[in-house]
């Protein structure tokens, strides 16, 4: 531990208070060291003699052979979607559930203006919800090309999903401009129902509408434009290069992606064009 700006004590505890180690003194490094056995320790900093507070640090050890999971690689050269996140969720091997919470939602930059703000879903922020077992549903009508998509839910599924490659999750809480952390949790070793999470990937939804590139810059509204109204209608007619119902089916409330991309997604895109804030109820809460 560095201690070149200021001098400080460190203690480290066991998770019952019992202190460890303690190590104080003006060097520019401070140790502390004991053998430690499976499970959770606590190493506090404070300067020396208790001056001005201190800071507390969770360590969790765990067997050399129990890996943390690896986290969820994103999609490659994927854009941003409306009402879908996508990444691949990868570990092959492992028995493994994903999580998702709620960083930051619906907080479009710059805002709808009145007389049509953005919808506050803020007290969903933090929450953390489940992504649920994976479907296999057909990029457009009439189309051969598959996806796999699975919606939120308030209970962990766990599975292998390595075979599952691109995975897409949808649900009333993916909802546009928003932010999400996508983690990986193991449940396969250490104590039982002990849970260990891969480091987060961070997902973004676009603006309300915005389909297609160009995407909203954080500095101009701009979005949506002609552009994403003929993205939508592209996607009606199943048009192969279009961006088919993970980017252009993005109403009602529950996008279902068993449903094909309608004069209904045509239009939200157009209300959207003409500045109409977000329209659905959003995210339910988990009993």
């Amino acid at each position: 531990f560095d201690s070149s700006e200021v001098d400080i004590d460190l203690r480290l505890l066991n998770a019952g208070g019992t202190v460890l180690d303690v190590s104080s003194g003006t060097g520019n490094a401070e140790t502390v060291s004991a053998a430690l056995g499976l499970g959770t320790y606590i190493l506090h900093a404070s300067r020396d003699g208790g001056q001005g507070g201190g800071y507390s640090l969770e360590l969790t050890t765990l067997p050399a052979d129990c890996p943390l999971p690896s986290p969820a690689d994103p999609e490659p050269a994927g854009v941003p979607k409306n009402r879908f996140l996508s990444f691949i969720p990868g570990n092959p091997g492992r028995s493994t559930a994903i999580s998702m919470n709620f960083v930051s939602l619906q907080h479009p930059v710059p805002p709808n203006g009145e007389p049509s703000p953005p919808p506050d879903f803020s007290a969903f922020e933090g929450v953390v919800m489940w992504v649920g077992p994976p479907e296999t549903f057909f990029k457009n009508a009439g189309a051969q090309e598959t996806f796999q998509a699975s919606r939120l839910q308030c209970d962990p599924y766990f599975q292998e999903w390595d075979s599952v490659g691109l995975l897409y999750v949808y649900g009333p809480e993916v909802v546009p401009s928003s932010v999400y952390d996508v983690q990986m949790v193991s449940q396969d070793c250490g104590k039982e129902g002990a849970q260990k999470l891969s480091i987060p990937l961070t997902l973004t939804t676009s603006r309300w509408g915005d389909l297609a590139e160009p995407f909203s810059s954080l500095s101009e509204l701009g979005q949506p434009n002609f552009t994403d109204i003929g993205a939508a209608v592209e996607s009606f007619k199943s048009i192969a290069t279009a961006p088919g119902k993970v980017g252009a089916r993005i109403q009602p409330n529950i996008p279902s992606p068993d449903v094909d991309v309608s004069f209904s997604d045509i239009g939200a895109v157009v209300n959207a064009f003409k500045g109409i804030a977000y329209p659905y109820e959003g995210p339910t809460s988990c009993p």
